[in-house]
């Protein structure tokens, strides 16, 4: 055993080292009190104060973007990488966040919720568009863990046909296909537009 040991690579010895560390998580790579921040704001009630967040820091990213870097390849970076300022950084999170409390409404009573909380606030938005960024780990032997942006990656969702999807999955709607194609085929040029779609999607549902 222990001439097994003296003929192992310095590979298998990190490989081993890092197996004990257990999966590597990457978080966020964001100021932790706004990721905490965000964190507490994943209810279908936040969805006004979320979209609020993405209009003010896609303002930001626009006044403070990132750069292009020189990466050194032997610390297992790319040549070249852009990388993102905490404001583009923030939107991709706020982006992601907002997605989340889409993907929350799975049934017919969670996605009215939402539907009656944005037309009794007064919240008509639709489509959200924005830049995604991911980070991943290189592990360099004999130097450590060192994390790369990868992006921008356009990431863009329409929230109406989200509602619209989660309706027409719903056996307990039981909206006739027409009436929520009709709602599909609307054209949402403007927040009045979408105050229609919405109020519409109620209307179906007997609210």
């Amino acid at each position: 055993m222990e001439e097994d040991r003296e003929y192992r690579s310095l590979e298998d010895i990190y490989r081993e080292e890092r197996e004990r560390e257990g999966p590597v998580v990457i978080p966020p790579q964001i100021d932790s009190d706004y990721l905490t921040f965000l964190e507490g704001h994943g209810r279908i009630e936040d969805i006004g104060t979320l979209l609020g967040e993405f209009e003010k820091y896609k303002r930001l990213a626009r006044q403070n973007p990132g750069e292009i870097v020189e990466g050194n390849p032997l610390l297992g970076a790319p040549l070249q990488y852009y990388s993102p300022s905490e404001e583009e950084k923030r939107l991709s999170e706020i982006g992601r966040t907002i997605k989340g409390v889409l993907g929350s409404c799975k049934d017919l009573k969670s996605c009215l919720r939402l539907v009656k909380y944005m037309v009794d606030n007064g919240i008509y938005e639709d489509v959200i568009t924005y830049d995604l960024y991911f980070f991943s780990h290189v592990d360099v032997v004999g130097s450590g863990r060192f994390v790369y942006p990868e992006g921008p990656f356009q990431g863009s969702f329409s929230i109406i046909d989200t509602l619209l999807e989660c309706l027409a999955n719903s056996a307990e709607a039981a909206i006739p296909e027409e009436e929520l194609q009709r709602l599909k085929d609307m054209k949402l040029g403007d927040k009045q537009d979408i105050r229609n779609c919405l109020q519409g999607i109620l209307k179906l549902c007997g609210e």
